[in-house]
């Protein structure tokens, strides 16, 4: 046994398996006590003159012709490690000296010298492949020597530390194969467990420890070798969709290829990790690495969130997510599996095979043979012969991104890239779309997405577009009427999609007298005015109250705020029905037009407008306030409403107005912000600075926002051309010095 050892050790020396080695010896700089020049330095006094040294030497002849290392020297004999360090190559030797054996606890050297093989795993422990100087090592955290270990390294006032106990005492005796530094202790490797014994010790790996087992994978991770395991912990197995979980676990195959893909076949620590692209893993395949503001990402999806837990045998790294091996991509799986033929030639008639071969990524619900047979005698025919109307159909089956089954259960509907819906009912027997097909079978993963199997073909619904539905609908006939006068009739009868927030025609009828009719006369205006009410994109309903903010055609934003009484737009346009859907997208009904910022008023009409803030527009114009809020600006005013003012103790609103350029301005400037602050940013915010110099204090207390401590803010984001309104119930008092 020990004859085969020796060679084997002989052949890793002298072939140079250094290739992996000083890979794994590579890494970016650690944060040491100090810097590394600091660190050098302090080498210095102890680097011997270069001609002190036989320039021929080798490792062997530099500890052979040094009598304090007589007792390194014995050792190496007794391991038959001399030849291999008198050999070619590229070594680094961490040499203790005769004191250090010395030190070592009485009889542990006997039995070293009594036992070669622990003694040349010892002895190995003190070699890393690479020459690494004086320099080189005070930039490290740690180095791995040829026992497969590493040494761990500090550096401290008093110099180079390794393992916490051994000094580096001489440093840079070069030889002709490597370089030596003295050392004041004997490095014993540590008694790490293994990688297996380490997972099974902790109940965070539970169901991955389950798993090894099931997959006959436990002794692989007890033997002696040298891994990486990416280790997912049970809430990262708990967070796979249940049924795929369980289908895992059920193929051994499939189990073993998982897990695989979750061990390297050498040992990295977090630097060398940190410092590829991409790892190879046991099952051959490549795990990709990502270094982002979060830490380090493999595949895209799973963060590393805990690093370097060393076994005897490699190395743990933790991480919150599985790691699925890469499959076939959709268009594989449904020409390879006969289930699907069907669909695999209506896929390749219309070329969607193509698409549904790219990177995608896609959710599939994939008709079988059976479902396209349960067709209406000669529609399969008909689409077949119309690859237009077959596009069509097939691209209603497929969604943009990937939604697993715990996904799609949660939805009532999703958007297909045919532009139209379908709808998701989960019932006693499952989950159904459009109210006629079951899902099947589900998850079935490839490189690009996911496939669901589905009972039934989906056929799009024959909804009327847009303009249609308005156009059918009386309470729209003003809309209708302003959309032809803008030519934009056309536009929202095209494929889109769109979201229409549609005014009826009440709510034109609303507006001020004469502002209708001027906008008919003026075709510009009255387009910017329309497209202000349309939205690139589908938003339904749900969508809708999740959006702060939605960019319009005409390239401004409407606000949208969702408060006790419903779905409000900038503040004051409510919106009454949702969810009418079109082949080119979807109306939600609003009671009110909505004005672009350039159609707007500014505060100051605002204010004289609405007789709840008459007595504030009576206090603007008579602090000369009214001219300044009606120029183009950005500002955020916080208006008193008339009971507002009223609360005021008696005779104060008269003893202001009496002297407005004084108290009475600066009141009102404390109620102005410069800047544009929707409700969205002020309850992020603990104050604003207003145009009087004060702050005022915010407080979101049970949902309701208080400015300093006793007024609230009742209504929110009336937007005016020159910045926004929000309506407080008391009026705002500045700090007095």
């Amino acid at each position: 046994m020990r004859t085969n050892w020796l060679k084997y050790l002989v052949l890793v020396i002298v072939l140079s398996l250094g290739v992996s080695l000083v890979a794994l010896a590579q890494g970016p700089a650690p944060t040491p006590a100090q810097s590394a020049d600091d660190a050098f330095q302090n080498f210095l006094p102890y680097v011997p003159s270069p001609n002190s040294l036989d320039p021929g030497l080798t490792i062997a002849g530099i500890a052979a012709s040094n009598p304090d290392f007589s007792t390194l020297v014995a050792a190496l004999t007794a391991a038959e490690l001399v030849e291999p360090l008198n050999s070619p190559g590229a070594y680094t030797v961490f040499a203790p000296t005769n004191a250090a054996f010395e030190a070592l606890p009485e009889g542990a050297l006997e039995a070293l010298l009594a036992d070669p093989d622990a003694l040349a795993a010892v002895l190995l422990y003190h070699v890393a492949d690479g020459v690494f100087d004086a320099g080189q090592v005070v930039e490290r955290d740690y180095i791995t020597t040829l026992q497969g270990q590493d040494i761990e390294i500090e550096v401290t006032e008093d110099g180079v530390v390794l393992n916490g106990e051994a000094m580096v005492v001489v440093t840079n005796l070069f030889a002709t194969n490597g370089v030596v530094h003295v050392i004041d202790a004997v490095l014993l490797p540590p008694e790490l467990p293994t990688i297996a014994a380490i997972a099974a010790a902790d109940e965070n790996f539970s169901t991955l420890v389950t798993a090894l087992g099931v997959a006959g994978l436990v002794e692989t991770l007890d033997s002696p070798g040298t891994f990486t395991v990416f280790a997912p912990t049970n809430d990262a197995f708990a967070a796979l969709p249940e049924s795929l979980l369980q289908a895992i676990l059920a193929d051994t195959d499939t189990l073993t290829a998982v897990l695989t893909y979750h061990a390297a076949g050498e040992k990295l620590r977090s630097d060398q990790v940190v410092a590829r692209d991409a790892i190879t893993t046991l099952n051959g395949q490549d795990i990709t690495v990502e270094v982002t503001e979060d830490g380090v990402v493999l595949n895209g999806t799973a963060l590393v969130t805990a690093v370097d837990i060393l076994a005897s045998n490699g190395v743990i790294h933790v991480i919150d997510a599985v790691l699925i091996p890469p499959e076939p991509t959709i268009a594989t799986l449904v020409a390879g599996a006969e289930a699907f033929s069907t669909l695999a030639t209506a896929l390749e008639v219309t070329g969607l095979d193509a698409a549904l071969a790219g990177p995608g990524p896609f959710t599939v619900f994939a008709p079988t043979n059976d479902a396209f047979d349960a067709l209406p005698e000669g529609v399969l025919d008909d689409l077949l012969a119309n690859p237009e109307a077959l596009t069509e159909v097939l691209l209603y089956h497929v969604v943009g991104g990937i939604a697993v089954a715990s996904d799609v259960v949660g939805l009532d509907y999703i958007t297909t890239l045919q532009g139209q819906d379908i709808e998701i009912e989960v019932t006693e027997s499952g989950v159904v779309l459009n109210g006629a097909a079951n899902v099947i079978g589900v998850d079935v993963l490839a490189t690009n997405g996911v496939v669901h199997v589905i009972d039934a073909v989906l056929l799009p619904p024959e909804l009327p577009t847009i303009v249609e539905i308005a156009a059918s609908d009386e309470n729209f006939s003003t809309l209708v009427a302003a959309l032809t006068a803008a030519d934009l009739v056309d536009d929202l009868a095209g494929p889109g999609p769109f979201t229409v927030f549609a005014p009826t025609n009440d709510a034109f009828d609303a507006l001020p007298e004469g502002v209708l009719d001027d906008l008919l006369a003026d075709v510009d205006a009255l387009t910017d005015v329309l497209l202000y009410h349309v939205a690139g994109e589908k938003l339904r309903s749900d969508k809708v109250v999740a959006s702060e903010t939605i960019m319009m055609l005409n390239g401004d934003e409407v606000m949208v705020e969702v408060t006790e009484a419903g779905v409000v737009l900038n503040g004051a346009v409510m919106i009454t029905a949702v969810d009418i859907l079109a082949s080119n997208g979807v109306i939600h009904v609003i009671d009110a037009v909505l004005l672009p910022p350039a159609e707007l008023q500014t505060i100051a009409e605002i204010a004289s407008a609405d007789e709840n803030f008459s007595i504030l527009a009576m206090a603007l114009a008579a602090a000369g306030l009214d001219d300044t809020l009606n120029l183009p600006g950005n500002y955020t005013v916080f208006a008193p409403v008339n009971v507002a003012f009223d609360d005021l103790p008696e005779g104060l609103l008269e003893a202001l107005l009496a002297d407005p350029q004084g108290l009475l301005r600066q009141i009102l400037l404390y109620h102005v912000v410069d800047g544009i602050y929707k409700a969205a940013d002020i309850v992020e915010l603990d104050s604003l600075t207003t145009l009087q110099g004060s702050d005022i204090t915010i407080e979101v207390v049970d949902g309701v926002v208080v400015l300093n401590g006793e007024v609230n803010v009742v209504i929110t984001n009336i937007m005016a051309s020159n910045g926004v309104i929000h309506v407080i119930d008391g009026v705002l008092i500045p700090p007095q010095d």
